[in-house]
């Protein structure tokens, strides 16, 4: 399991933070399939090894990503990778949706998921991702957190009502300083929009674990106005 703190809080923090996700791909993906064909992939989003429908998830974000993005830690794409067949088929995206919200293996739901977060560019998925933030997983709830913020601040689009509260909720359910420190990373990049969030991270902020502190008190100097703002 990829622990490195450091490297993942400031990485794409969308799916990138869900170190547990590299399973499937740690260096590279375990199956590249950056040369299928739409087709393909789409018929593998089926199959029946979870590692395979995780990957073809994962290529077909790779594919529908935004172009003007430079991608981090992105795999290895092949010379003849296809081009996006545009415009993006409809029913691609409700089969993406439906390995969301159906899936049983939590890979395969967040590869899902961030390809559903990549696809936005081309097609209006906020309100599918809207879904993963009750996913029995923590580590999925946050990253549709994620993925909600990235998609708030990048198309200038409202930030979905339950994002605080899904994010809220998770620091209230779980002792996992892993989980605590992303939650705090999330609300300090809502900057004042996470201001009722300020007595979670008030709390967060004396936590035992170090890292947990730092990021509450990054967070809670995010949230709070600066002296000079004030009137």
């Amino acid at each position: 399991m990829f622990r490195n703190r450091e490297f993942t809080s400031n990485v794409y923090w969308g799916g990138l933070l869900l170190a547990w996700a590299y399973s499937c791909y740690a260096a590279q993906p375990l199956y590249n399939y950056s040369d299928r064909t739409l087709a393909d992939l789409r018929t593998l989003l089926r199959d029946e090894d979870h590692q395979k429908r995780s990957c073809a998830a994962y290529f077909i974000g790779v594919r529908y990503r935004n172009p003007h993005v430079v991608m981090v830690g992105g795999p290895l794409i092949a010379s003849n990778s296809p081009k996006p067949e545009l415009p993006i088929p409809v029913r691609l995206v409700e089969e993406l949706s439906n390995l969301l919200t159906n899936d049983n293996h939590s890979e395969v739901r967040t590869s899902a998921l961030i390809a559903l977060g990549r696809i936005k560019y081309y097609s209006d998925t906020s309100r599918i991702i809207e879904k993963a933030l009750t996913d029995t997983n923590v580590f999925i709830r946050l990253s549709a957190a994620g993925e909600l913020i990235e998609i708030h601040k990048s198309y200038n689009e409202p930030l979905a009502t339950n994002v605080v509260n899904a994010i809220l909720d998770c620091i209230d359910k779980s002792q996992d300083p892993e989980v605590l420190w992303i939650s705090a990373f999330r609300l300090g990049c809502l900057g004042g929009e996470a201001n009722r969030a300020i007595p979670w991270l008030e709390r967060l902020a004396e936590h035992r674990d170090d890292y947990v502190r730092r990021r509450a008190i990054e967070a809670l100097q995010k949230i709070r106005p600066r002296k000079s703002e004030k009137r």
